[in-house]
């Protein structure tokens, strides 16, 4: 949550009492995201495609994607899937819902709070702790009939359009939440950006990211009150 500082808070306690309430978004790490997913129509699999969340050299998530196109009968037309990286099943995984076969992402909006209680959601959301098919968004024709499939193509949230993944991973021993925003499509996983926070176990919001500007204008604020404390004792 974005809380603005009061600008009444007055003296140097007031200026590092306006530093402090900014140190949330100094734990906020943005990171690097995958590269864009572009399949052609046809293509059976594709992947994995490996991601570092924080770049300590430990691959924390894989991403694939199917699209055989499939035109008769039954089966996977396309379908993008977000999956923990190997070993990382009970530790590692994206909020999402149990479907009848496989485990569905479900696409959030920007300000969710992602962390160690699952926001409130219909279906209801949790990480996964054992399945290693998360399926971010998929169609798919049975006898025929085509349907949408995961939280980023159905509902308010159809092939194409921008939502957030909410996600866990571990750094060592410490477990951490971040976000990562993209959309899904009929040969495409368009990755935007992502975050995490550095400290263990915090929750963070979806679309959340460091505000130096803002620390920029309270070290100023800071140097400007430490500044008239001098002149006050120069003067007396």
């Amino acid at each position: 949550m974005n809380v603005k500082p009061t600008l009444r808070t007055s003296g140097l306690a007031g200026a590092m009492v306006l530093a402090a309430g900014s140190s949330a978004y100094a734990n906020i790490v943005t990171v690097a995201t995958p590269a864009d997913f572009n399949v052609a129509a046809g293509t059976a699999s594709v992947g994995p495609v490996l991601w570092d969340v924080n770049g300590d050299g430990a691959t924390d998530f894989q991403f694939t994607y199917r699209y055989p196109n499939t035109a008769t009968g039954s089966g996977v037309i396309w379908q993008a899937n977000m999956n923990p990286f190997t070993g990382t099943q009970a530790t590692n995984g994206a909020l999402g819902y149990q479907g009848t076969f496989i485990r569905y992402a479900e696409a959030f909006t920007l300000g969710t709070i992602f962390g160690p209680t699952p926001p409130a959601n219909t279906p209801a959301v949790s990480f996964p702790t054992t399945s290693t098919q998360v399926t971010l968004g998929s169609r798919y024709l049975s006898a025929g009939t085509p349907s949408y499939y995961g939280g980023f193509a159905t509902g308010p949230t159809p092939p194409g359009t921008q939502a957030y993944v909410g996600f866990r991973f571990t750094i060592g021993a410490n477990t951490h939440y971040g976000w990562l925003l993209l959309s899904v499509g009929p040969g495409s996983i368009d990755f935007v950006s992502a975050a995490y926070d550095n400290t263990p176990n915090t929750p963070i919001a979806a679309g959340a990211i460091p505000e130096p500007s803002t620390l920029a204008f309270l070290s100023l604020g800071a140097v400007g009150v430490l500044g008239a404390v001098a002149r006050r004792r120069r003067a007396a």
